[in-house]
């Protein structure tokens, strides 16, 4: 089976929401532990040390949205917003870029596969990802075959 997506390119925007979503979705539970020890902090008559705790939780989030849309808009990861269109066959997932460049991958070096409600994120590592748009397909059928290749 072979599978051929449409040319298409990752936005600026994208990138940003799809590493802020995935930053909060993994410590969520952080800020809710810090309010909560702030809030005891105050109960307790520990009021500076509980102002600063809940100052800190509120503006860190801040400070962390700043910091991945200063990464996001970096000239650096200009490669990130290249052109590129995907072929996948049942061993490999190849990415080719407008620029020329070639990027092949074994299929089993996919370590998670998250399907959101308009895109895969196919991670080689803990921090690096090949996204691929839904839309990018040529048709349903290509989307449910890859669907299914991924879950071999």
């Amino acid at each position: 089976m072979n599978i051929k997506t449409k040319e298409f390119q990752l936005t600026k925007g994208e990138y940003f929401n799809i590493i802020t979503l995935k930053y909060f979705k993994r410590k969520w539970w952080l800020f809710i532990l810090l309010f909560l020890i702030a809030g005891l902090l105050w109960l307790l008559g520990r009021f500076y040390i509980a102002l600063f705790i809940f100052v800190f939780t509120v503006i860190y989030p801040i400070f962390l949205i700043v910091f991945f849309w200063i990464y996001s808009n970096s000239k650096k990861n200009k490669i990130f917003y290249t052109k590129r269109f995907y072929e996948v066959d049942n061993e490999f997932l190849s990415a080719y870029l407008e620029d020329g460049s070639l990027q092949k991958t074994k299929l089993d070096n996919i370590i998670k596969v998250v399907k959101t409600s308009k895109y895969y994120l196919l991670y080689i590592s803990i921090t690096q990802f090949f996204y691929i748009p839904f839309s990018a397909f040529n048709n349903a059928e290509e989307l449910k075959s890859f669907d299914e290749l991924l879950k071999k």
